[in-house]
């Protein structure tokens, strides 16, 4: 059976093999099944709204918890960085240390040989200065240039500097 509503005062001819309806009755009949429609349409719109608004909560607190992680994260960075920092100066403090105690070993050894050196080179050179005079004084200074001579042969050459240059090896 058609359901299509028409107006019988507007129909100048009849529906062949159907009975008409009026419109105001058609209206009637299908109020109730729109009304029906349109609180389950309500509904069904309300419940997608629910969702929708859940998804806001949950975006909220995901940005929350990002804020949240990205401060930890920040915080972390700063401790690490705080951390590095002082150990950067105390490896430049024991470093720098390690250095002067090197370059004080270094001095030591190179006043003790300028003193033996220095020594030597005074006893040459006032020998030297007599015999170059053409006088017989500087026979008078041969057993003190012996005595210098013979220390320094018996003397153990110097030998190497030993020192423990630091070494860097980052962990």
């Amino acid at each position: 059976q058609c359901q299509v509503p028409l107006c019988v005062d507007c129909l100048e001819q009849s529906h062949e093999g159907h009975p008409n309806t009026s419109l105001k009755k058609a209206v009637q009949e299908r109020k109730s099944t729109v009304q029906a429609l349109i609180t389950e349409g309500r509904s069904i719109s309300e419940n997608y709204q629910s969702f929708l608004r859940g998804l806001r909560e949950k975006e909220k607190a995901l940005e929350e918890h990002k804020q949240r992680r990205n401060n930890s994260i920040i915080q972390a960075y700063h401790q690490m960085d705080q951390k590095l920092k002082e150990n950067y100066h105390n490896l430049l403090y024991e470093s720098e240390e390690n250095h002067r105690m090197d370059m004080a070993t270094i001095q030591t050894e190179r006043d003790s040989v300028l003193a033996d050196v220095g020594e030597l080179s005074a006893a040459c050179d006032q020998a030297e200065q007599e015999m170059e005079q053409g006088g017989v004084e500087f026979v008078s200074q041969e057993p003190s240039l012996r005595v210098i001579v013979g220390k320094y042969r018996e003397k153990a050459a110097p030998t190497p500097v030993q020192t423990q240059p630091a070494v860097f090896q980052p962990t």
